[in-house]
């Protein structure tokens, strides 16, 4: 997975979620790529040295990740883990406190324009996560199932329209 975003000093910023080796069991990392905008390089993306700096923490390969404004975090699933990082961080982080949220095989993430954070699993539906503005390590921990309305309890992707406020959920028999 990959995201992009530009900072507070007009800088391109990317975030790559990699891998150690081929396999999605593999050890996964985060990758962040800081690059001058191409107008101030003459058109040309640049990787100065430096600019390439990897975060540890998730024991498998991330799957997905989101970008939070409202907390500054950049989340990441894989697998088998949620984590999370802000640039004060030298490492990824898991939540401490995620009650309700035990065993899921993760496939997704986003976040809507409070906070929450949407997080698909491979057999337990949805669940919606929502960080403590001051403290990530907290959650509060909302679960969605077929019985709430999911077509399946196997969700592949998470997409929120925040213009309209509407959670996506994408399964094998339809959205």
């Amino acid at each position: 997975p990959m995201l992009a975003k530009v900072d507070e000093k007009g800088n391109w910023v990317v975030y790559v979620g990699t891998r150690a080796g081929p396999s999605t069991d593999a050890e996964g990392n985060l990758d962040v790529i800081t690059l001058s905008p191409p107008n101030k390089r003459g058109g040309e993306l640049v990787v100065d040295s430096g600019a390439v700096k990897t975060y540890y923490g998730t024991s498998t390969t991330p799957l997905d990740l989101v970008y939070e404004p409202v907390t500054d975090y950049l989340w990441i699933v894989t697998s088998s883990t949620l984590a999370y990082w802000n640039q004060e961080q030298d490492s990824l982080r898991s939540p401490l406190s995620t009650n309700g949220l035990t065993g899921a095989g993760f496939t997704s993430i986003d976040a809507d324009s409070r906070g929450n954070l949407w997080v698909g699993t491979s057999t337990q539906g949805v669940f919606r996560l929502t960080p403590r503005p001051t403290n990530p390590d907290t959650l509060s921990v909302l679960h969605y199932t077929t019985r709430q309305g999911l077509l399946s309890n196997t969700v592949q992707d998470v997409a929120v329209d925040s213009a309209l406020g509407f959670i996506w959920f994408a399964h094998e028999t339809g959205v």
